[in-house]
């Protein structure tokens, strides 16, 4: 019921919204002109009726309409108004003209300040929806670029690396990255900058930025972790409220081994080509609070079959229509359950649970990437 009443008031909006932005020119404002002029001569019939009391106001609904469809054009009407008001008056002999003229300045008012008052809000009504579409522009042209950034698969000797990113808005905070370093090294990371929407995107693409400006420099995750959060410092110095949540991992081909840390993140899940799991949790705080925080590494063994799986809290918290959490007990069994899949399968199931669990909707943006030491 209450998707069909918010459906309904789409519609009225819309609706709405072509009547007011509606503003006839040229041959088009001759019907309204023609409509206008009707109705002010039968305000003028009924004011000269014999049974009817000389009411000024029977003239205020033809200046407004003529004001609503004409714009500033209808201000015209109003002396219009007033001329046709005094001749009904004194055909009937019901005023004198010394009553009419000193009801002129306070009818001129009135009318000018309803007619200056509709046609305001008029300007406005459509400065706003204008300034709406070219926001869900902007917004289209962001969300193209944002998609543009993330590369949801890579493959690359024993390596292979699939993603899924869904954002609540156009454009969000969520992420992941990766890339090789030197002739053994694959780094990769996923992170959640605090927030939705344009601020959140912008600094997701910032911090993007900075990940392929130090991830070249250390194979060290702690290295990488600890110049970002300097950086961040600096940058939300006056932004108390901003942080990043953040996993960032260097796996070695040639020791195959998976090093990581992180801030803020719950950390992923190791999952083994025998079907077990074991935690991959991380320590650190997140990344833009505190000046010295460090971020300590650790390093698991990875061989062929071996899988890393991380996901934003949009997966383990989303929650459900009765407000369950997805949690992290649904999120290994779906893991144990689709050890025969591929990375790219395991995503979309992964996705698939979440939407169940949720009844269909994303109530969180969210981020999923896999890790995988490909098997001979």
């Amino acid at each position: 019921m209450p998707s069909q009443v918010r459906l309904m008031v789409a519609r009225l909006d819309r609706l709405m919204e072509r009547i007011v932005v509606y503003r006839p020119t040229g041959r088009r404002a001759k019907p309204w002109k023609l409509f206008t002029a009707l109705l002010l001569v039968g305000a003028f019939l009924v004011q000269i009726w014999p049974a009817t009391q000389p009411v000024v106001d029977l003239y205020v609904f033809p200046v407004l309409v003529a004001c609503f469809f004409l714009r500033r054009d209808g201000l015209k009407t109003i002396p219009i108004g007033l001329v046709l008001y005094h001749l009904g008056a004194m055909i009937e002999g019901r005023l004198s003209w010394r009553v009419l003229l000193l009801n002129d300045a306070i009818h001129l008012l009135e009318w000018g300040v309803l007619s200056m008052f509709v046609l305001v809000t008029l300007e406005k009504y459509v400065a706003v929806r204008q300034l709406e579409a070219n926001i869900r522009q902007d917004l289209q042209l962001a969300k193209t670029l944002q998609t543009a950034l993330v590369v949801r698969e890579y493959e690359l000797g024993k390596v292979r690396i699939d993603g899924t990113i869904h954002q609540c808005n156009d454009v969000g905070g969520d992420f992941f990255y990766f890339r090789p370093f030197q002739e053994k090294y694959v780094t990769f990371c996923l992170g959640d900058v605090m927030g939705k929407g344009i601020s959140a995107s912008l600094l997701m693409s910032m911090v993007m930025s900075f990940m392929f400006e130090w991830g070249k420099k250390s194979p060290s995750p702690s290295f990488v972790l600890k110049k970002l959060n300097h950086r961040l410092m600096r940058l939300w110095a006056s932004h108390s409220d901003f942080f990043l949540a953040m996993v960032y991992a260097v796996y070695n081909e040639q020791e195959q081994t998976l090093t990581f840390a992180g801030g803020g993140h719950q950390g992923g899940l190791i999952l083994r080509r025998d079907g077990s799991i074991e935690p991959a949790a991380t320590e650190g705080l997140p990344l833009g609070v505190l000046e010295e925080a460090e971020y300590a590494e650790k390093t698991v063994a990875m061989t062929a079959g071996d899988r890393m799986v991380l996901c934003t809290d949009g997966v383990t918290e989303a929650r459900g229509p009765g407000g369950e959490l997805f949690g992290g007990e649904r999120l290994a069994q779906v893991l144990r359950q689709g050890v025969g899949l591929s990375g790219r399968e395991l995503v979309e199931r992964l996705e698939a649970a979440v939407l169940r669990h949720t009844g269909g909707n994303y109530t969180d943006d969210l981020a999923i990437l896999v890790f995988e030491v490909k098997q001979e």
